[in-house]
């Protein structure tokens, strides 16, 4: 169970994770690791392997009995974060340290990754690797959670006192993406349900709920991963900035999906956005104007939409809107994934967890 409390501080710290000293903080005083700051040298390493790293290694911390669990920290040369970059380097240090958190930062320290290892009881020899990332960009609720669980003094001991393995176990359940996945389906279920009873009570039609339903998640979670790419104005929170603007405005209420969401889903994404929208701020309408073109036909109108007519009320969007902004929908720039439109949320989950 998560301590509400620390769950609370450690959120407030991940909010301004730049620089080494948050990660201080962090580890040696609010999850109760034992301070170690120890290099670890590279002087075995081939150049072209050892040059990915701006400096050395460097032992963090250490929990357990004779502090056998480690936390190394690793702060990478790019500017980016790359799979293929960290995960080299997390199996060559894997060797010496085998119960062991990895973090690594970009150069500048403002992007984090906090990486599990672990092993897979049904393959032998078998590696998996779930991290979280941690940047001002990132919705910080769930990191947040699952980071708090690390705490040292929240894991019982036996005889023996805490044992690396008992450490390792508790991080291997902290950064469990099949509990977040479940958590998010459980209230994907719910906003569902909502969405679809409202449309079945205006159109009495049970099947055009459901699909049309289905439909208009998936366009919203999909606008996520749009506006995560910078497309959208470089706005990388633009559906807040979208219905902010929306509810700052005179119009009537209950006209956002109608009149705003529409617009952006059926004329911006299909290059047929023009000017006669005077509703639109202007900063809005510019970055509607230009929109990228998605030639995917999500963002068609089809029959769904125009077989009744319906409205969605604003209270209906807001709660949708909560659930959504609750969850990162992001895609590792070297992940083997992209976010293809399919009818099927696990499609989703794929892309949204890694």
């Amino acid at each position: 169970m998560v301590n509400i409390e620390r769950q609370q501080t450690v959120y407030n710290l991940l909010k301004n994770f730049q620089g080494i000293d948050p990660l201080k903080e962090l580890f040696w005083t609010q999850l109760n690791y034992e301070r170690v700051n120890q290099p670890l040298s590279r002087r075995e390493w081939t150049e072209n392997f050892a040059r990915l790293l701006a400096d050395d290694p460097l032992l963090f911390a250490g929990g357990g009995d004779g502090d056998a669990f480690h936390v190394i920290y690793s702060r990478l040369a790019s500017d980016k974060l790359l799979i293929g970059y960290e995960r080299p380097i997390v199996l060559k240090l894997l060797r010496e340290h085998p119960y062991a958190l990895f973090v690594f930062s970009n150069g500048a320290q403002d992007r984090w990754h906090f990486i599990n290892v672990k092993h897979d009881k049904d393959i032998e020899k078998r590696r998996i690797f779930r991290r979280i990332t941690v940047a001002r960009e990132e919705r910080l609720r769930t990191a947040s959670e699952r980071i708090a669980l690390l705490d040292l003094a929240a894991i019982n001991t036996d005889l023996f006192g805490l044992s690396p393995l008992a450490i390792q176990n508790r991080h291997d359940e902290a950064f469990d993406v099949e509990a977040v996945t479940k958590q998010f389906f459980d209230k994907y279920q719910t906003i569902f349900n909502i969405l679809q009873r409202d449309l079945e009570k205006q159109t009495r039609d049970k099947r055009w709920a459901h699909d049309y339903a289905l439909q208009f998640l998936s366009r919203c979670m999909f606008l996520y991963f749009i506006q995560r790419k910078g497309w959208l104005g470089g706005d990388m929170e633009f559906l807040r900035t979208f219905w902010e603007a929306y509810k700052a405005s005179s119009q009537l209420s209950d006209v956002f999906v109608d009149k705003w969401l529409k617009v952006l889903f059926f004329e911006a994404f299909n290059n047929k956005f023009h000017g006669g929208h005077r509703h639109f701020p202007k900063n809005i309408g510019d970055i509607l104007q230009m929109a990228p073109y998605l030639n995917g036909g999500l963002f068609m109108e089809n029959d769904l939409d125009r077989k009744h007519p319906f409205s969605i009320s604003d209270s209906l969007f807001k709660q949708l809107f909560t659930f959504l902004e609750q969850y990162n929908f992001t895609i590792a720039e070297d992940s083997l994934y992209n976010p293809i439109y399919s009818n099927t949320k696990s499609d989703f989950i794929r892309t949204a967890f890694l």
